[in-house]
């Protein structure tokens, strides 16, 4: 490849991005305009104060500090750098060479040029001005010697980049395989999100409280002292240990005046880098010849599966088993019924709605083991307002599912245009395809929630109308949103397809605008607190009868969201199976 093949790529790619820009809107160059501003802004900004720390902070500080300070960018480059990684998983590598290869130029070249442009991204523009601010600062501060950071720098990005795109490319040969694309995606990202969480599980359920007896003057010192240096020898073996440390490594080594030490860290993260991309290459070569592909295409129509056989009844006859579609639900229109079974079932296969069932799990691990680590005190009088509390937050996890109803069904979204169906009902439909997971998160949350903190049996009964009446009134507030700021969510990721910036500022809203909504749920404690009446249950009564009024009020606005639907049912189409920029 040569220069000019390298610049028109380049072109090329610019002109993408402003056409995904122009098809975006005018709002949407305006608010991005705006960002990409405000963010070479903060660069600036961020290289001027990390210029001025190293020149005046960094000379009074000692090794330990240096490395601390090190590792802390690290860990901040390394979480923002896997969170884009994860966010272009569907960006598999193959889908952007395949465009290239028919053009005169070599897999190498096009290995190079997509190797190149994925150092581009926000990260590095956030990151790096700080790191290489902070080493100028410490040239002018400490010493010249400090010059040694830069090729340690240079090291560590290669390092971190080569191994970021050596995993993209081990992931897109497993990705060959559509039907495990979705199951890689989801995979990747709990992995993430696990190994995120590690650090902060561990120290809640294996770092209980200290307490130091006697608490004079002279034992809190020597008990600082003897923290900091234990802080220190973990620090000092944990960056030996992991690649990922060897900068901070390096850096305080040069402090130090240890070249040896510093000389080894540039040697390792280089090595790891340069083999790092000839893997890659490799791995790349391997999938455009066909190794991972040969010898999987087989005769599927010539094999009847197990699952295909009709089964037979104890007579010979065939048995028919009755499909979840077919099923009905009480009180509901058929064709309401149906839509709330097939959204159900689709949610079901869906690996991002695994992810988002996963959440609570994770956040009840989290919060119990910090009740265990030190128990909180909550008085009665409070502890209903917890429950409120509770049930709130398993609304915000179900936000991505409630707010954005019709972005999952994509070009199934056809089906309610040319349907009969009447428009409430397929909203009706689509609310209660997303109530066994709340059911689910309501549980979990509030069954934890009673066992930690007890309350009277009327309040614990008020539970259940409250938790309806926050329900219908989300989803009055959702069904809006869906209607007017639908987003495409391509099949089997977690990000949307063609942003544009409006919708997402008004998802933004409703979450934040979602707890003063759903306040109004608190009136019968309120209620509760202004007639002092202890022998009548007025909390559950109250309850009971706003869970009433919110029901009639949510029929009506139903047939009103119907008409808006039906209104609005061509632009939604537009938006939801539009292609990709």
């Amino acid at each position: 490849m040569n220069g000019q093949h390298f610049w028109t790529f380049c072109w090329l790619r610019y002109r993408l991005f402003v056409n995904q820009l122009s098809r975006g809107g005018l709002a949407n160059k305006v608010i991005l305009a705006i960002l990409a501003v405000f963010a070479v802004l903060f660069a600036l900004g961020a290289f001027i104060g990390a210029f001025f720390m190293g020149l005046f902070a960094m000379p009074e500080a000692s090794p330990d500090v240096h490395i601390y300070v090190w590792d802390g960018l690290t860990v901040g480059l390394l979480f923002a750098w896997a969170t884009g990684v994860l966010t272009e998983l569907q960006r598999s590598e193959s889908l952007a060479l395949e465009k290239f290869l028919h053009l005169p130029v070599s897999l190498w070249g096009a290995f190079v040029l997509n190797y190149l442009s994925s150092l581009l991204s926000v990260t590095l523009l956030l990151f790096l001005p700080i790191m290489v601010g902070l080493i100028l600062g410490m040239i002018f501060g400490v010493g010249p010697s400090l010059i040694l950071v830069l090729p340690l720098l240079a090291a560590f990005l290669l390092m971190v980049t080569a191994l970021s795109y050596q995993f993209q490319g081990w992931l897109a040969t497993l990705m060959v395989d559509k039907r495990r694309r979705r199951t890689v995606i989801v995979v990747a990202t709990l992995v993430f999100v696990g190994v995120a969480q590690l650090p902060n599980l561990a120290n809640i359920y294996f770092l209980g409280n200290t307490t130091i007896k006697n608490a004079t003057v002279e034992n809190l010192k020597a008990h600082q002292k003897e923290a900091e240096e234990r802080a220190a020898a973990i620090a000092e073996i944990v960056n030996i240990a992991v690649p990922a440390g060897w900068l901070a490594l390096g850096a305080k080594a040069v402090v130090e005046g240890n070249l040896l030490t510093a000389a080894l860290c540039l040697c390792g993260m280089t090595f790891i880098g340069v083999f790092s991309l000839r893997r890659s290459y490799r791995t790349t070569l391997r999938l455009y010849t066909g190794q991972y592909t040969a010898g999987r295409k087989t005769d599927v129509a010539a094999q009847p599966t197990a699952s295909a056989a009709p089964r037979l009844a104890a007579d010979g006859s065939r048995m028919v088993l009755p499909n979840m579609l077919e099923k009905h639900l009480p009180w509901l229109p058929e064709q309401a019924a149906v839509i709330a079974l097939a959204g159900f079932r689709s949610f079901l296969r869906a690996p991002e709605v695994k992810m988002i069932l996963l959440s609570p799990i994770l956040m009840l691990l989290i919060v119990g083991g910090i009740y265990l680590r030190s128990p909180w005190h909550v008085d009665d009088s409070m502890r209903p307002f917890m429950t409120f509390g509770a049930l709130l937050m398993s609304l915000v996890f179900l936000m991505n599912l409630l707010s954005n109803q019709f972005g999952f069904d994509r070009g199934g979204f056809r089906i309610f245009v040319l349907s009969p169906a009447s428009r409430r009902d397929i909203l009706l439909g689509k609310n209660l395809a997303v109530v066994p997971f709340a059911l689910i998160f309501n549980v979990l949350m509030i069954g934890a929630l009673l066992i930690l903190y007890p309350m009277s049996l009327e309040h614990s009964l008020a539970v259940i109308p409250q938790a309806v009446s926050m329900y219908l009134l989300c989803c009055m507030q959702v069904n809006c949103v869906s209607i007017l700021a639908p987003i495409q969510i391509p099949p089997g990721a977690m990000r949307p397809r063609n942003v544009k910036m409006i919708p997402v500022l008004l998802h933004l809203l409703t979450l934040f605008t979602l707890p003063l909504t759903l306040s109004f749920t608190l009136l019968p404690l309120a209620g509760e607190n202004m007639l002092h009446l202890e022998s009548v249950p007025v909390c559950l009564a109250l309850s009971v009868v706003l869970c009433a009024g919110i029901v009639v009020l949510y029929y009506f606005v139903l047939g009103w969201q119907g008409r808006w639907l039906q209104y609005r049912e061509q632009k939604i189409l537009e938006t939801v199976t539009e292609k990709a920029a």
